[in-house]
């Protein structure tokens, strides 16, 4: 990705008709005409309470005591119980963890720091970008790129801190160290997350360039009638004029 990366608006979001034809699942078998019209049913409130959800992240506020919200999470709970079959293919299927998806999507999105984005998919799942420092020390710095995956509940919660040396006036950049913190939530497991150095020191108008790499895997109820995996690899390139840009794909 280079400095001039194609920079999107900050929500981006599309929308799709649902349909209640039988639903055919990555392990073969297929939904029952009950079980279909239960996931549909899913569907509509998921997106539905996904734009409460969006409004609460974007202003930083609780959503606990949404009504639409807690009937959605309600619905949700309830065919975990009553229809597993139903519940494995609404948790797994979800557009924010389809890599198809996603993709295309963040493949033009670029974050600069201290910038969060919110990119809704045809579902009502989406993702929030956003990017902060967390240091402000006069030579060590720190900075944070975060992914965070929601549907009905937030899925997984990805991070890449890249802690690094400024030379003066931000004349040279050196990479000290790279993390990768992330959490999950039923049924996402995170599988692998790592962090690594792509270009460590870096002069003038160059950039230091660090990465983090998690396989993701959604197999609810042991994965015996649906599961996916799938990944997210988060980028961060900082420059010596102080400017930073973060980005994201998958492998």
């Amino acid at each position: 990705m280079k400095k001039s990366r194609l920079m999107f608006v900050a929500t981006t979001s599309f929308f799709f008709l649902l349909t209640t034809s039988a639903q055919a699942t990555p392990n073969g078998w297929q939904l029952t005409d009950q079980e279909q019209s239960v996931l549909s049913d899913l569907q509509h409130h998921l997106q539905i309470s996904s734009r409460f959800l969006v409004d609460a992240v974007t202003r930083g506020t609780s959503s606990d005591g949404n009504k639409i919200l807690m009937d959605a999470r309600s619905k949700l709970e309830q065919a975990k119980h009553q229809h597993p079959r139903v519940f494995a293919a609404f948790s797994a299927g979800l557009d924010a963890k389809n890599p198809a998806v996603y993709q295309p999507i963040l493949d033009k999105v670029a974050v600069r720091e201290n910038e969060r984005r919110i990119l809704s998919f045809p579902d009502g799942s989406f993702l929030v970008v956003t990017s902060t420092p967390e240091g402000y020390g006069s030579i060590r710095l720190s900075h944070r790129y975060n992914v965070a995956v929601w549907g009905i509940y937030k899925a997984a919660d990805l991070n890449l801190i890249t802690t690094y040396d400024a030379g003066y006036q931000y004349s040279s950049l050196t990479v000290v160290g790279t993390d990768s913190p992330h959490s999950a939530w039923y049924p996402t497991q995170v599988i692998s997350g790592s962090s690594s150095t792509v270009t460590n020191y870096a002069l003038w108008n160059q950039a230091i360039e660090t990465k983090a790499s998690f396989h993701l895997r959604d197999s609810p109820l042991g994965g015996q009638w649906f599961s996916r995996d799938y990944s997210y690899v988060l980028h961060s390139r900082i420059y010596c004029d102080g400017s930073v840009y973060n980005w994201a794909d998958s492998y």
